[in-house]
């Protein structure tokens, strides 16, 4: 209403554009989400193994903050709730974890450990002609971007205050 000057008929057609491409929007973040995912799955299973979840050395990689999003608590808690539920695969885990998970995954301190040696296993037909390090940063950038502007969509909140480009 503030958007339209308390106008109900101006918020209405309003509402409707933003829910018309909102849904516009759905089918190119999913397509962006499991790309992402789907790379990022790569250079784990080579770095880690099949069983890359459970891997100590994994979970030993990931940070785990006191405040704030813990990569660590979430994949345990993943992988918990599927063992409790008796469906637990890799495939299973992949598809439970959220958005952030797989941006958090290309953040710098994964870059020595992960990315060196797998980006370009992970994302093929990236141009890295300028370096791993800065197209894994601009990824991630992205990929933030990205999964916030998805959040607003996931969240029926107004997107058309938001730069689209």
């Amino acid at each position: 209403m503030k958007a339209v000057k308390n106008s109900t008929i101006d918020a209405l057609e309003l509402y409707q554009w933003n829910l018309q491409i909102s849904s516009a929007f759905i089918i190119p973040l999913q397509i962006c989400e499991v790309a992402a995912r789907n790379g990022v799955t790569v250079a784990l299973e080579k770095k880690y193994g099949a069983d890359r979840y459970q891997s100590k050395g994994f979970l030993k990689s990931l940070r785990s903050p006191k405040n704030g999003y813990s990569l660590m608590s979430y994949i345990m808690q993943t992988t918990r709730k599927l063992r409790e539920k008796d469906v637990l695969t890799s495939g299973k885990v992949v598809a439970e974890l959220k958005f952030i998970f797989w941006e958090r995954m290309l953040t710098e301190r994964h870059h020595d450990r992960l990315w060196k040696a797998h980006f370009i296993d992970a994302f093929p037909h990236a141009d890295i002609s300028t370096s791993v390090y800065m197209v894994r940063g601009n990824a991630r950038q992205h990929l933030e971007k990205i999964r916030k502007f998805h959040n607003r969509i996931a969240h029926h909140e107004p997107i058309f205050f938001h730069d689209i480009d």
